[in-house]
């Protein structure tokens, strides 16, 4: 009987550990794509960034020293 409740709990972690695993990749996919088309969309998607920004390529690039 114990190991049944042993095995069924190691399933059960599984597919939680799984479903989070899914859940973050689809976050990441959905809004980890930032392509801007000037350099003001940049202080949109970073606001709190202390240094200049530029787009260039569709990226948005800090300028730092």
């Amino acid at each position: 009987m114990q190991i049944l409740f042993i095995n069924r709990m190691a399933e059960i972690l599984k597919f939680i550990y799984n479903a989070i695993l899914f859940v973050s990749l689809y976050f990441i996919v959905i809004y980890g794509e930032l392509v801007c088309d000037t350099d003001d969309d940049c202080l949109k998607f970073f606001p709190d960034n202390p240094y200049p920004m530029e787009c260039i390529n569709s990226i948005c690039l800090s300028l730092t020293d």
